[in-house]
């Protein structure tokens, strides 16, 4: 599932892809094929020894690399979302560089923000505060700290879906064929 979710990353317009990883060359699912090798250098990996302890410690361990590496923005994406498209991808990045001064650029379907999202630098503070097991997602919601922002309509909302367990994973699997 995150070779998927990958392989639409780096063919996107992103300038550069950190992978956020629980051990040590822990990649054994990145695509090694030729195609893939060109595009080795378009992505970088980071080992976050507390994505244990909940999701926003690999956030912040993917913060802190966007930090070192100057980025305007980041683009949150989830590897247990293999349905992720590029245009997807480009339409966030798209709607950022159109707008001013934005702070996010959230995908939503069915009234709902989810993955992938587009959070500006100046948003980097707020969502390094985040502690334990709360996601970006959360700073979305009512009372949120981000007063300019867009929301854009997925209209597949398949495309957005979030797989757990293998029981969504084959379910998934059965849909898609329908």
């Amino acid at each position: 599932m995150a070779g998927s979710v990958l392989n639409e990353a780096l063919q996107s317009d992103l300038d550069h892809v950190v992978i956020i990883t629980n051990k040590e060359k822990d990649l054994r699912w990145v695509p090694t094929t030729d195609h893939q090798a060109d595009k080795q250098k378009k992505w970088s990996s980071v080992v976050c020894h507390d994505s244990s302890r909940g999701q926003s410690y690999s956030l912040k361990c993917g913060l802190e690399e966007a930090e070192k590496r100057e980025a305007d923005a980041v683009v949150i994406l989830l590897a247990d979302q293999p349905y992720i498209k590029k245009e997807l991808i480009n339409q966030l990045i798209h709607t950022c560089n159109q707008a001013q001064n934005v702070q996010f650029v959230a995908s939503r379907t069915q009234g709902v923000a989810q993955p992938p999202v587009l959070f500006s630098k100046e948003t980097f503070p707020v969502l390094k505060r985040l502690q334990g097991d709360r996601g970006a997602g959360s700073l979305l919601k009512a009372h949120s700290p981000f007063t300019n922002g867009y929301f854009q309509e997925c209209l597949s909302s398949y495309m957005l879906k979030d797989i757990d367990t293998p029981d969504e994973y084959q379910q998934s699997i059965v849909e898609k064929r329908s």
